[in-house]
């Protein structure tokens, strides 16, 4: 089913549409601004402008690992011969794997988002109700815990920014008071952080900012955070690092939260500039990639 969300910005001067569809994967935004006369064009999202940097060594290994899984677990040990086409099943089982984690992060942070609705009172969102599936209840209860000991005030959730200076939009996942300094929040689910979150959190505050200088509001953002949500259970994780062969290794997190200060070496207009690397890096390669000029002619 596709869901629809517009934004008006700019005193008005700017609609955006978000369109998504959670079943298949599809989201796109599309910007109207009438200043530039710009109609219903497709835009481009943060997300998908931080792609450009390179993670691809972590998947790899990731993927080479599952593949190694099952057929460890389907084959080896029970000593059965392995055909061609069970290999090309177990190729692909990296792939089942990403929409298993896929579906318990998205319905972790779709309870969260319902949550933050409910406790803001907006209409049509009552209090949501704890799944049964384990994961879930885990990553919502560590969440539920952080706001609680970090004396959380929410302001907004998933609010659509756009930027008309660089031409990008996004959502952000939460505005708040944290320990009371106005924050940016944005949750991941996975196995890590990774330090591509400062330049995500760095646009959207970027962005936001600059539509309230347009529109004469004052604002300021004193830190951000990003909160991390696990995709395995302990046991999971536990059995994940047997197979790396690894007798000692961190300690299982279920949740983790970093903070990014403001401070005179390490803050938004830092990591904003790296996030504008990483757009003026994807424009140069989308005009000088021979084989996607070549394919689309």
């Amino acid at each position: 089913m596709m869901i629809e969300q517009k934004a008006n910005l700019y005193n008005g001067e700017v609609e955006v549409l978000f369109k998504e569809n959670k079943d298949t994967g599809y989201h796109a935004y599309f910007i109207t601004d009438t200043s530039l006369g710009i109609k219903a064009k497709r835009g481009r999202g943060v997300t998908s402008i931080i792609a450009i940097k390179d993670k691809s060594a972590p998947l790899t290994i990731w993927a080479t690992e599952t593949m190694r899984d099952y057929l460890i677990d389907n084959f080896l040990k029970e000593e059965k011969s392995i055909t061609y086409d069970d290999l090309i099943l177990a190729a692909k089982e990296y792939k089942n794997k990403k929409e298993v984690a896929a579906d318990i992060g998205s319905e972790i942070h779709d309870w969260i988002e319902k949550y933050i609705r409910y406790i803001l009172k907006e209409d049509g969102y009552d209090e949501p109700k704890i799944p049964k599936k384990k994961e879930i209840k885990i990553g919502i209860s560590a969440f539920l815990d952080w706001v609680n000991e970090n004396h959380v005030e929410f302001i907004s959730t998933e609010r659509v920014i756009y930027s008309r200076e660089h031409q990008f939009m996004g959502k952000m996942d939460i505005e708040a008071k944290v320990n009371g300094l106005y924050a940016l929040v944005d949750i991941k689910t996975g196995n890590g952080i990774y330090n591509t979150v400062k330049m995500q959190t760095a646009a959207y505050a970027k962005a936001d900012l600059e539509e309230c200088q347009y529109s004469k509001k004052k604002k300021k953002y004193e830190t951000r955070w990003a909160l991390r949500l696990s995709k395995e259970t302990e046991s999971e994780y536990i059995e994940r690092m047997k197979r790396k062969g690894k007798d000692v290794y961190p300690e299982y997190k279920v949740f983790e939260a970093r903070e990014f200060p403001e401070t005179e070496e390490d803050n938004i207009e830092t990591d904003f500039k790296a996030f504008l690397a990483c757009k003026d890096l994807l424009e140069w390669d989308q005009k000088t990639d021979f084989y996607k000029i070549d394919n689309a002619k």
